[in-house]
């Protein structure tokens, strides 16, 4: 007997009976903006760097959606990302946007293409994107659990705590080795408002015609609770066009409006599915076995559990972990020592004791030297800061930093020693 198959949806896990393998499997997210799509890319930095000048390329050429014309491409300060900004002015005046962010990590390539956005929108998109969906990406293979808050997606994971409501979409399709007839559909949806009617709803609200009931046959239908979410399910047999019936079993919670921890959650669980080629199969399992392998499927639907977070004292609230990302502008989260990676800082700038609350400043970007220094100088940017340590900053090593505004580059000097 092998061991019980764990999966990652969104913020969910499935769990696989013992000795069940995996034939197919597929997996779609959203978050936040929209879809994020992933491949393989073994290419290195290197080939990334050539597939978007590849890309920036053809951007300018007018390869684009929507027959967008090029408007510019941003170098992020997050290592292998571009994002490439389309627009379209139309006869009357009015520019609209559309983005394609790629971005590069643990050789996996993901990319979101989205819009359109008018003037007062792209830019704060651009930003999000960048600050909440790219900085917070890491690659993730499919048997991976993380232990941390976040939303799993295709090949990776986004850290994410929950705190504020976003939309949030995962779906994930199983077939089995064991049974390669069947198949198990898994979806994911935060609620943005109320109103949707419940599965037991729907049904009772079409009467059964007499064809129905003569050739559709309820095995069970009713409520279902699965590890506190209030459910609701149907298990038919359904005639098919080849003469014989299959199972078409469905579970559904309707969840809670704008909580991002409660989703509408569903399962549909087929035998006899049809496939892209080649004539219906018969079932592969008996009323009985596909009733106790949809039993043992959907029951184990549950929130993924995270890691317990760790005080500093009794009343203390619980720290983020590190490798927590905040940007400039927003309050510090986590009493300690924070860094931003942008290459470009002055190094005496890069890594910074914060208290929680401290509004997280800008970061000083050195000019090049020569002329444009001259004209320019250092200035002040907006950046990623991660959490590296915890702890407070001791007296001997406390810095004078000035409050840097965004926006403004006057009276902007580096942190001295001593």
């Amino acid at each position: 007997m092998g061991k019980v198959t764990t999966l990652c949806f969104g913020r969910f896990l499935v769990d696989l009976p013992a000795g069940v393998h995996i034939k197919e499997m597929g997996q779609q997210s959203q978050f936040m903006y929209g879809e994020i799509v992933s491949e393989p890319f073994m290419g290195g930095v290197d080939g990334f760097e050539k597939k978007m000048a590849a890309r920036e390329i053809d951007a300018r050429a007018g390869k684009n959606p929507k027959n967008y014309k090029f408007d510019k491409i941003i170098h992020t300060s997050i290592p292998n990302t571009r994002i490439l900004i389309t627009r379209d002015d139309d006869v009357f005046g009015l520019r609209l946007f559309r983005l394609e962010m790629y971005h590069w990590v643990d050789e996996i390539l993901f990319s979101m293409t989205e819009g359109p956005y008018d003037q007062d929108h792209i830019w704060p998109s651009v930003e999000e994107i960048e600050s909440e969906i790219v900085a917070r990406l890491r690659g993730r293979a499919s048997n991976e659990i993380p232990a941390e808050a976040g939303f799993c997606i295709k090949d990776g994971f986004i850290s994410n705590d929950g705190s504020s409501y976003q939309s949030e979409e995962a779906r994930m399709q199983i077939n089995f080795q064991e049974w390669p007839d069947v198949w198990a559909s898994f979806y994911s949806q935060t609620v943005p408002k109320a109103g949707d009617e419940s599965l037991l709803t729907r049904i009772n609200k079409g009467p059964e015609t007499l064809l129905e009931k003569a050739y559709i046959r309820t095995l069970r239908r009713g409520k279902h609770e699965v590890n506190g979410f209030k459910g609701e399910e149907s298990l038919d047999l359904l005639p098919t066009e080849d003469g014989f019936k299959q199972h078409y079993f469905n579970w559904e919670a309707l969840g809670a409006v704008k909580n991002i921890f409660a989703p509408i959650l569903t399962l549909q669980f087929e035998t006899a599915t049809l496939p892209l080629h080649g004539p219906r199969p018969r079932p592969s399992l008996t009323d009985d076995q596909a009733i106790k392998l949809y039993d043992t499927i959907v029951n184990s639907i549950r929130l993924r559990p995270t890691t317990a977070p760790v005080k500093t004292g009794a009343n203390d609230p619980p720290k983020k972990p590190v490798g927590e990302l905040a940007v400039t502008g927003r309050a510090c989260p986590q009493t300690g020592w924070w860094q931003c990676n942008d290459v470009d800082v002055a190094t005496d700038w890069r890594r910074q004791h914060f208290k929680e609350g401290d509004v997280l400043p800008m970061a000083l970007r050195r000019a090049p030297t020569g002329l444009w220094k001259k004209v320019k100088g250092d200035q002040p940017v907006a950046t990623i800061w991660q959490l590296v340590a915890y702890g407070e900053a001791p007296e001997t090593a406390k810095q004078e930093r000035k409050s840097v505004e965004a926006g403004v580059a006057k009276d902007v000097e580096p942190p001295t020693d001593g």
